[in-house]
């Protein structure tokens, strides 16, 4: 089985304008004390992540009262090629089958450069509602958001109303479209709205 990482190093990542960046802080060196540790400060929607319910909705579903089954399963890659927003012509809805997780492969996945970029490519609202009717159990993206910057936030709110999970910041740049299980476990903090995860599908 080939394990193929989808995940942005959170070293570097580029934070939501007004947010924390990840920073690091030495509080034991292996010079002075013998060994090392140190405290980690970070916007809990920086790099790869998963959004809950209650990153929109006051009353939402947190991580600890979500399920974990759509963070591990059948998963879907689509290339959306170089669509800037994603239509409903782009999504091969005949493809889908109930409780899948579907990943939109776009011209994020290609950028390298340093800092936020505001020009991401996004899903449709109008794509996202067919998604949604289907049954999928989880939708992720490579861009910062599942909603265009600056937008309503209408590709979160179809989302969340039916408890779907957003997995946004991944690197899809290695992977091809095709069928894969996905495994992207948020970091268990049960309070929370949103969080860090390692993702990764694995091929065969």
């Amino acid at each position: 089985m080939r394990v193929l990482d989808i995940t942005r190093p959170l070293d570097g990542a580029a934070p939501w304008p007004g947010e924390r960046g990840l920073e690091r802080a030495l509080t034991k060196t292996h010079a002075r004390d013998g060994w090392e540790t140190s405290e980690l400060h970070l916007c809990s929607h920086l790099g790869t992540h998963v959004d809950a319910p209650a990153h929109l909705f006051p009353d939402g579903k947190r991580l600890g009262e979500l399920s974990l089954d759509p963070f591990v399963g059948p998963a879907l890659v689509v290339d959306c090629g170089d669509a800037h927003v994603i239509g409903p012509e782009i999504i091969p809805i005949k493809e889908m089958k109930s409780g899948d997780r579907v990943l939109l492969k776009t011209a994020n996945s290609a950028r390298r450069e340093g800092g936020f970029f505001e020009d991401y490519c996004y899903p449709a609202g109008n794509a996202v509602r067919l998604l949604v009717e289907k049954g999928i159990s989880l939708l992720g993206v490579d861009g910062p958001s599942v909603d265009g910057f600056e937008v309503e936030p209408i590709v979160h709110r179809l989302l969340f109303e039916k408890n779907i999970p957003a997995l946004e910041g991944l690197d899809l740049s290695g992977a091809a479209p095709g069928r894969y299980t996905l495994v992207c476990l948020p970091l268990k903090i049960e309070a929370a709205e949103g969080a860090p995860c390692r993702a990764v599908l694995l091929e065969g």
